[in-house]
């Protein structure tokens, strides 16, 4: 264990200012998917104001689209809605179950057996109501025409 002592680490960064490549010995960006301090200075040192989209990540981005999930963002609080809490509610419940009978191999079988045929009648449900929902109107089609631009684009 080190105590009181400073420990400096030199790292290359290669920069190719035709291309705005960039690369630093560290692999930050190669292994995190995160540009490092390091890339981070050598572009600031260049006045680069705009990083290549190359390293902007999906991951990364604040558009990604996400399926429910028990892990909470601030980017939820947008999004928070009758499903969400429909959703968290169902995880409760199924949790529940599986930590209350759910304890030998034959129990946890009993579970899975019966989720095929409940995805069945889900999927049937959600196929019918797909059919009603696009059925056309002239009131629905006259909306649909004048809100072409996403608030976004405003």
């Amino acid at each position: 264990m080190v105590f009181d002592m400073l420990v400096y680490s030199r790292y290359q960064v290669i920069y190719c200012l035709q291309s705005s490549e960039v690369q630093c010995d560290c692999f930050m960006f190669q292994s995190d998917g995160i540009l490092c301090c390091h890339i981070l200075a050598v572009l600031l040192h260049f006045r680069v104001t705009v990083v290549s989209s190359q390293y902007i990540l999906s991951q990364w981005s604040k558009y990604v689209s996400r399926r429910h999930t028990y892990i909470r963002s601030s980017l939820d609080m947008d999004r928070f809605d009758d499903s969400m809490t429909i959703f968290r509610e169902l995880c409760y419940d199924f949790y529940n179950v599986a930590q209350n009978f759910v304890a030998t191999l034959e129990v946890a079988t009993i579970l899975r057996d019966a989720m095929p045929s409940a995805r069945h009648e889900l999927k049937e449900y959600k196929e019918s109501e797909h059919q009603v929902a696009h059925v056309p109107s002239a009131i629905n089609s006259h909306m649909r025409d004048e809100c072409l631009v996403s608030i976004d684009e405003l």
